[in-house]
């Protein structure tokens, strides 16, 4: 992001349903004063019958498991461990 650093606030992005699909940051170069706006999307998580049950967030060492409202509800982890000492994985 370079010198983009200062969040000047987060907005919660929302489709048709109402579902929360993710969010738009407003980063603020500190040095020029330039904004921008950086946009994330969330994956859809299927339920049984494939209705939308809620989304994952992507994050440092896994993921976020979020509502259709945005609230979080669980956490996904990725194990690395066995890649780096196992090629065969």
């Amino acid at each position: 992001m370079g010198d983009f650093g200062t969040s000047l606030r987060k907005e919660s992005l929302r489709n048709d349903q109402g579902h929360v699909v993710g969010y738009k940051d407003m980063l603020r170069n500190d040095r020029t004063g330039e904004v921008l706006a950086q946009v994330s999307l969330y994956t859809p998580v299927l339920g049984e019958n494939g209705e939308i049950v809620g989304y994952e967030e992507q994050a440092k060492g896994g993921s976020i498991i979020r509502d259709v409202h945005g609230r979080s509800i669980g956490s996904r982890f990725s194990d690395l461990r066995s890649r780096g000492t196992n090629s065969k994985n």
